[in-house]
């Protein structure tokens, strides 16, 4: 590890004003999970680290009249513990279950997951599926991005070295939508994704139809994907009749298989598998009398 200024602003300008004069020779720590690590393999070698711990502000889960609020500095053991989680984004809750040990819980931010911009990010992948956004804020000002544009390839996005996330905004889901997050590793908890899949079903439950859908694929690409092919096919579609293995077969065009890991060949198979697994699971809980956004 090379020598650095470790820099802790106590207020959320301040860390902007520090952005702002540091610029390209700095990087922001939240929780470090991702950063020591990189830092340590000299993967990066800034001058400065500004480190956010201090800022309380940025740590927070709050329903806002459509719409959740979520604090970058929010920890996954934040989202685990709220209420408000637990009963409104499901996959959100199960992305977060599955992405580490308690230990690393307990220090990983969701704004660091989605800045690390790692293909195989699971609350990125979450967060794309429940049709999240970002809000980035810099030297220029405040602008909002959806977070499936914020990432732009394999740990890149689209933050300027001036700039950083200071909220992640997910619309609450509209009543009868269920949502579902599963991945495939190593191990059932705490790896790496081999692949995710990640998906928000809302479903007339009068005529038992699927009213629209959104399926996204994570670390089967170089950034999490829409498997649009699929979402759009579920649409209007029976949950008592619908095959939805035969359908998520589409997904294979789709992706852009990360070899290292696994072979492309094992890639395309388990995205169709992880795509059903997730639709399916959405659709049973509305198989028993239905129920409210989860």
């Amino acid at each position: 590890m090379k020598a650095f200024e470790y820099l802790a602003p106590s207020s959320l300008q301040e860390a902007l004003e520090m952005l702002s004069k540091h610029g390209s020779e700095s990087v922001i720590m939240a929780g470090g999970t991702d950063l020591i690590p990189m830092l340590k393999e000299r993967a990066v070698s800034p001058k400065y680290v500004i480190h956010l711990d201090k800022l309380d502000e940025l740590r927070y889960i709050r329903e806002d009249q459509n719409t959740i609020r979520i604090g970058p500095l929010t920890t996954m053991n934040d989202l685990l513990d709220s209420v408000l989680i637990a009963s409104k984004l499901n996959a959100l809750k199960q992305a977060a279950e599955s992405s580490a040990s308690p230990q690393v819980r307990n220090l990983g931010t969701v704004g660091g997951n989605v800045c690390t911009s790692s293909p195989a990010g699971d609350m990125c992948l979450a967060l794309v599926a429940l049709g999240a956004a970002v809000t980035i804020s810099g030297k220029g000002g405040v602008r909002s991005c959806a977070v499936e544009d914020f990432v732009t390839g394999n740990k890149q996005n689209i933050l300027e070295s001036d700039q950083m996330v200071t909220e992640i905004t997910v619309p609450l889901l509209q009543e009868n939508t269920a949502s579902s997050f599963t991945k495939l590793g190593k191990r059932k908890g705490m790896t790496i994704s081999y692949a995710g899949a990640a998906a928000s079903i809302m479903v007339d439950t009068s005529s038992k139809t699927i009213q629209a859908a959104k399926v996204a694929l994570g670390a089967l690409a170089p950034t999490p994907i829409v498997a649009k092919a699929l979402s759009e096919a579920l649409t209007g579609q029976n949950i008592a009749t619908v095959d939805v293995k035969t359908l998520a077969e589409s997904v294979k065009s789709e992706i852009a298989p990360i070899t290292g890991r696994t072979t492309a060949e094992y890639s395309y198979e388990v995205a169709v598998v992880l795509a059903s697994r997730c639709v399916e699971e959405c659709l049973e809980s509305f198989k028993h009398g239905g129920r409210s956004s989860i």
